[in-house]
């Protein structure tokens, strides 16, 4: 089904612009410009044609200020034209015989518009054709509208939108499902045949691009036999057109996936294991409160009291609630004048102690020491990243709180 020329056309926009300029029409014959007014992409080497300014096959767009739009064109090119074109009037040349400019000529003159402003793309109309025009038309005002139409292209409307969208959509799609094939010894035409082909079994009508290994030192050279190595980052820049509309994606991919999630991972769970560090400490310091108040001495605390008390405060991070043997307390008194030993609880990867509950008597002159001790579980090790001091990959987390119990 033919597009409609409001759903992808700015028209009241476009008219406003060439009355600006005092434009009786514009002659549109750059790619960008005849694909947005005649509302459809010619794909392949039709294409190539509306790129080459010179072209014995050349296609060009009239779009009056008033009155219908007509396109000048090739027989070649022709079909396609009314099958997809929303623009209804067609002025057919043979190619390679009739120079495309001098029928262009003519039908500007047959439109009444001989003797009128007309705007040109002048960077991309040939001196030769800009000479030809003059000559046959001496009395017609050749106006640049170059800027013009930038300006009228440059707000979309909703259905443009779409098209981006689904082309850019595309690509993503592509990508994910090419790269992750990518391997030592591929070679880059293999993975751009991949992509294209991608693009192309799924609704584009055209896609092109460029890709290089960065160790190819050649950037932009085509795709060629150069094979992918591990460790490379591959660069690239594709175009999927849909319905003339080209969403251009640009990404840089590369084959050390599992070492950035490894680096990922292994950020992730330290940051998490310094957290849980923290908050065991300020859960040790808020539960040995206890003991410095005598609540704990009063109540006759246990053990398990007291762990559960400290459970309760650090549960969020820790898996303490009902298995109270993850945590490990060490509660010692020392009394005036006795040197504070403190032993390193890791001995060959364990947790050692000795380990004591000791609770220290109301108004005592003793240093009390507590501390507490949870064997954090690490994941990331097994990717090259070890910060374990126990085994079964495991990291002690300690915390400390030494103090006089008040009177």
């Amino acid at each position: 089904m033919k597009a409609a020329v409001k759903d992808f056309v700015q028209l009241e926009r476009l008219a406003q612009q060439m009355d600006a300029r005092g434009l009786n029409a514009i002659v549109a014959r750059a790619g960008i410009n005849f694909t947005y007014l005649a509302g459809f992409a010619y794909p392949g080497t039709l294409a190539r044609h509306l790129d080459l300014a010179d072209s014995p096959r050349g296609v060009y767009l009239i779009w009056p200020r008033i009155g219908e739009p007509r396109i000048v064109v090739n027989a070649i090119a022709e079909g396609l034209a009314r099958r997809d074109s929303f623009v209804e009037h067609f002025d057919v040349y043979e190619g390679y015989t009739e120079p495309p400019i001098e029928k262009l000529a003519s039908v500007i003159a047959a439109m009444g518009l001989a003797e009128s402003n007309v705007g040109f793309e002048t960077n991309f109309i040939s001196a030769a054709d800009w000479e030809t025009l003059h000559t046959r038309l001496p009395k017609m005002q050749m106006t640049n509208s170059t800027e013009m139409m930038d300006v009228v292209r440059a707000v979309k409307t909703p259905s443009e939108l779409a098209y981006l969208k689904r082309g850019a959509d595309m690509l993503d799609d592509a990508f994910l499902a090419c790269f992750p094939l990518v391997r030592p010894g591929m070679r880059e035409r293999d993975l751009h045949a991949a992509l294209v082909g991608y693009c192309l079994s799924h609704g584009s009508e055209f896609t092109h691009g460029i890709l290089n290994s960065e160790r190819n030192t050649i950037q932009y050279a085509g795709e060629s036999d150069f094979a992918f190595a591990a460790g490379d980052a591959i660069r690239t820049d594709y175009v999927a057109y849909m319905q003339g509309y080209a969403p251009a994606v640009a990404v840089e991919f590369a084959l050390v996936a599992p070492v950035f999630f490894a680096l990922l991972f292994a950020i992730l769970e330290t940051a998490i294991m310094f957290f849980a560090g923290q908050a065991l400490e300020v859960g040790t310091q808020d539960s040995a409160r206890l003991l410095l108040t005598h609540q704990a001495q009063d109540s006759g605390m246990t053990e398990t009291q007291f762990k559960t008390d400290l459970c309760n405060r650090i549960m969020v991070l820790f898996n303490c609630t009902g298995n109270l043997a993850n945590i490990t307390v060490d509660v010692k008194v020392f009394p005036p004048g006795t040197a504070i030993t403190i032993t390193d609880p890791i001995v060959s990867g364990n947790l050692t102690g000795p380990f004591a509950y000791q609770l220290p008597p109301t108004g005592s002159p003793n240093t009390v020491v507590v501390r507490a001790f949870y064997q954090w579980p690490l994941f990331v090790t097994g990717l090259g990243y070890n910060i374990s001091n126990l085994n079964g990959s495991q990291r002690l987390l300690a915390a400390t709180a030494a103090f006089h119990v008040e009177p």
